[in-house]
């Protein structure tokens, strides 16, 4: 269980890049992620619109009722493809 938040986004967000080197689909398992606070949810923008200039795409699994109110609210999960 964690939460993303701006500690722990640095990490996340260099591991996607180093990620993006290689592929153009992302999957992200959200399984242990509790709450997401908006810095996630700017990784999560950022690297839809470098997936987008590649015509890649990003997945996100498992995210709990939480993080999906959040996905939600901000409309991120109109343009991520989600699931359980």
């Amino acid at each position: 269980t964690g939460n993303l938040v701006s500690s722990e986004v640095a990490s996340l967000d260099h591991e996607i890049t180093e990620l993006l080197k290689m592929t153009t689909h992302v999957i992200l398992d959200f399984a242990g992620v509790d709450y997401m606070a908006s810095a996630g949810i700017r990784v999560l923008l950022s690297t839809k619109n470098k997936l987008v200039a590649s015509n890649g795409k990003l997945t996100i699994y498992h995210a709990n009722d939480v993080v999906q109110n959040v996905l939600d609210m901000t409309g991120i999960s109109a343009f991520i493809e989600m699931i359980d």
